[in-house]
């Protein structure tokens, strides 16, 4: 998605990124302006539509940054990112499982035999 300028801050056109690395804010000549873990990222909303708002840890503080654009480009970004965070908890989830069910039981059947 395309996001113009927010008002206060980092003036640019930014192109915003979501992917299960995370977010990744890049300027329309392709300059990275930030690289998030989802990891990092503490929280995220809308305040008012066509703004979205973050939380970002980044060492020892915490970022807020506000990103303006078209609201449905906005929810868009917001519902990208709530299904990559999602799909790691899952993927987190099931590697948690694996580890319960115990890869490592010598009881556990390994096919073939009789």
């Amino acid at each position: 998605s395309r996001l113009p300028p927010s008002p206060g801050g980092v003036k640019a056109e930014l192109d915003v990124f979501v992917s299960k690395a995370g977010l990744r804010l890049v300027k329309t000549d392709g300059k990275v302006l930030g690289a998030f873990p989802l990891q990092r990222i503490q929280q995220w909303g809308i305040p008012t539509p066509g703004t979205f708002k973050l939380s970002v840890q980044n060492a020892d503080k915490v970022v807020g940054l506000v990103l303006h654009g078209e609201p449905d480009e906005v929810q868009a970004i917001i519902g990208c990112l709530e299904r990559k965070v999602a799909q790691i908890i899952e993927d987190v989830a099931a590697e948690e499982e694996g580890r319960e069910t115990g890869f490592n039981n010598p009881d556990a059947e390994h096919g073939g035999g009789g």
